[in-house]
């Protein structure tokens, strides 16, 4: 079965707005996340990695929306990662946009906020380490994303500490976790 040219039109707009450097028309591509699709973020990244700055401003402001589903935020996520990893120059930028985010940790889903500690480990954001470790300490953080403290502490190349507290905790549901599977 053929599908209908609707279906197309959006990838085919977006795809032709990237060739043609319409930086100016991020933000009306942002809303295309709302769509239940993964194939979305597949052509927009390219798009907007061509875009560079001017697709920060949209896509952050779409992550940081609680109007918009928690799945379609996560993929915004992604969005701006590749975006900074085709544009380094907007690295602070994004941790701060991220750091932001995860401030309000008690908020937002475990999942989103283990997207954003994703993102801050992917950026080195040592200086976020704060704003990382309230989100532990709130239980905020979906472990399976990016992992547990430890972790985290190790992925910035920072020592880890037998007695933080958060540390233990770590290692006592890691304990948990290996007795489950016996």
């Amino acid at each position: 079965p053929s599908i209908s040219t609707e279906v197309w039109a959006p990838i085919w707009a977006a795809k032709a707005l990237g060739r043609i450097g319409a930086s100016d028309r991020a933000a009306d591509l942002v809303p295309l996340l709302d769509l239940d699709d993964d194939g979305n973020a597949g052509f927009l990244s390219e798009v907007f990695s061509g875009f560079g700055e001017p697709a920060l401003a949209p896509l952050a402001a779409y992550v940081q929306d609680h109007t918009r589903w928690t799945y379609s935020r996560t993929q915004a996520i992604e969005l701006i990662d590749e975006l900074v990893d085709a544009h380094p120059e907007l690295r602070d930028r994004v941790v701060q946009i991220y750091t932001t985010a995860l401030k309000d940790a008690t908020n937002n889903e475990s999942v989103y906020n283990g997207m954003l500690l994703a993102g801050l480990l992917q950026l080195k954001a040592i200086e976020s380490l704060p704003v990382i470790r309230q989100a532990f300490e709130d239980q905020a953080i979906e472990l399976e994303i990016a992992g547990d403290w430890p972790e985290v502490l190790e992925e910035l190349g920072l020592p880890v500490d037998p007695s933080d507290p958060l540390v233990q905790e770590a290692y006592e549901r890691a304990d948990l976790d290996q007795s489950d599977e016996w």
